[in-house]
């Protein structure tokens, strides 16, 4: 998602004059706390990559101008998305079993797509 605005001018810039149209496949991470305070959150995540990797040539001007301090959000589905300007559709399942398991402390579950994590969901939150 934090590229896809990008696109369409660096294909124009190799001589390929096309409209982009893209399918966002469940890109909307929730900043939100772990059940497991163990666990690195996905937004922590986010802002380690953003300071260790070279994305700031990724962040929107608007998305900057927004999030002042904390541009790591312009990279983040919760906060980028209302700044993607290239037409898109959302493809998601009702529950992010991605996201419901690593914040429930599975993140081996949520590496297998949250196959097993049913049973530990239930359980956690009957437990709380």
């Amino acid at each position: 998602m934090s590229t896809l605005d990008f696109v369409s001018s660096v294909l124009a810039a190799e001589g390929v004059d096309v409209e982009v149209r893209v399918v966002l496949d469940a890109p909307l991470w929730i900043d939100m706390a772990p059940y497991d305070s163990s666990v690195v959150s996905l937004a922590e995540q986010t802002r380690l990559v953003y300071a260790s990797a070279n994305v700031d040539g990724r962040v929107t001007e608007t998305c900057r101008a927004a999030h002042p301090g904390e541009e790591w959000k312009c990279i983040f589905g919760e906060y980028r998305l209302p700044f993607v300007t290239t037409q898109y559709i959302v493809s998601t399942a009702q529950r992010d079993t991605f996201q419901i398991s690593w914040n429930m402390g599975t993140p081996s579950a949520a590496l297998t797509h949250g196959r097993p994590i049913r049973q530990t969901t239930r359980s956690a939150f009957k437990a709380a």
